[in-house]
């Protein structure tokens, strides 16, 4: 007996007999080379046959900024995605390098490089006739959403752990093609941030530009009516009166009169009775203040444009601060490596395949020799039974 109180006559049958396995493969051993040359030449002949693939790649560099959490998504508005499923992201992944991936997995960006170079034709290439120029099913033609799904399946977007770069490569038959496509993701992610990227530094900036115009404007027309009240009037405090406007509700210019040469008698009739009634509905909507005493509106001037003038100036420090915070917050990227036309293709690697056709074989053959004795024996053992029967 044993230590678990078995018997060793069971302990024998329940050990391997090595010697028997040797005799079961030595058995076997045309079976099992001739698996393992057949898988073998059917994985050299494959690595030969399959079609070339070339891979180019790029590398580029997001800025560190001063983005708050706040604003991590701003540049992500007109995106049809969102950030979740998108791969190639790391735990330990930057704000700067999550909104690249972002966009770089996008809808939108996947559609521009898919129309710069026409990558219906070659992701389809199955469906499109060359010779006639046209689907082979004119009826049926790929949609375009097919076509993002299937240039994102010949693209990778890794951002990396140790530094803050992004790789982004393209996998085509054609060389050069991969190389394009590659670039052309670049030209497209700066394109969209230079243009779409509106951070909320960008917003206040926009504002604030408007706004500083607005008020220069003010600020010549104030300059205008004072020059124009100085020609036109002797300063009194005791009769002298004015007619001041303070609205026009109407803002649509006035009426241009047609003197062209070629113009009619009747034609320039015309435009008088227009621009009579245009002067009339402008009339109606201004609303006057009446007898107001030029030097209090003279003093209401001055107040205005010494106003105004402060005011410029402090939107002008501000306009200047915007434009420091924008630069901050932009999105913005630097290439460190540009895709280059790969000279060595990528796919098929025929030492990868054979070698693990090779391995995969034995791994097979050997199994299916246990298996075919196993086969074999039991059926010894029921053709014992039966003639004992």
């Amino acid at each position: 007996m044993d230590e678990k109180g078995r018997p060793f006559a069971m302990l024998e049958e329940d050990e391997i007999d090595l010697i028997e396995l040797y005799e079961i493969l030595r058995k076997r051993v045309r079976f099992i080379f001739g698996v393992v040359f057949i898988c073998t030449a059917i994985s050299v002949v494959y690595s030969l046959v399959a079609p070339k693939t070339y891979r180019a790649e790029a590398v580029i560099m997001p800025f560190s900024s001063g983005t708050s959490t706040r604003t991590l998504l701003a540049a992500l508005g007109n995106l049809g995605g969102a950030l979740g499923g998108v791969a190639g992201i790391g735990a330990s992944a930057s704000p700067e390098q999550l909104q690249f991936m972002a966009l770089l997995n996008s809808r939108t960006l996947a559609e521009k490089v898919i129309e710069r170079f026409d990558l219906m034709k070659v992701l389809f290439e199955g469906e499109w006739d060359k010779k006639e120029g046209r689907w082979k099913d004119p009826k049926r033609p790929p949609f375009l959403e097919d076509g993002v799904k299937g240039l994102l399946s010949h693209m990778e977007f890794v951002a990396t752990k140790k530094d803050p770069t992004i790789k982004i490569s393209a996998e085509f038959r054609d060389p050069r093609l991969a190389a394009d496509v590659v670039n052309g993701y670049i030209d497209g992610l700066r394109e969209f941030v230079n243009s779409n990227a509106f951070t909320v530094a960008k917003k206040n900036r926009i504002f604030i530009e408007g706004q500083l115009a607005e008020n220069k404007k003010e600020l010549l027309e104030v300059g205008k009516e004072l020059n124009a009240f100085y020609k036109e009037n002797r300063v009194s405090d005791v009769e002298s009166m004015v007619t001041v406007p303070i609205m026009d509700t109407d803002t649509t210019p006035p009426l241009d009169l047609y003197l062209g040469p070629q113009g009619s008698r009747e034609a320039m009739w015309s435009s008088l009775e227009e621009r009579k009634e245009e002067l009339k509905k402008r009339l109606e909507n201004i609303k006057v203040v009446k007898d107001v005493p030029q030097q209090v509106y003279l003093r209401y001037l001055m107040l205005r444009q010494e106003l105004l003038g402060k005011l410029n100036t402090l939107l002008a420090q501000q306009y200047e601060l915007a434009k420091i915070e924008e630069a901050r917050e932009d999105l913005a990227f630097q290439v460190i490596d540009e895709a280059r036309v790969p000279e060595r293709k990528y796919k098929p690697k025929r030492r990868i395949i054979v070698g693990v056709a090779f391995a995969a074989s034995i791994f097979l053959a050997v199994f299916g020799a246990f298996f075919l004795e196993f086969i074999q024996g039991a059926k010894e053992r029921a053709k014992a039974m039966e003639t004992s029967r």
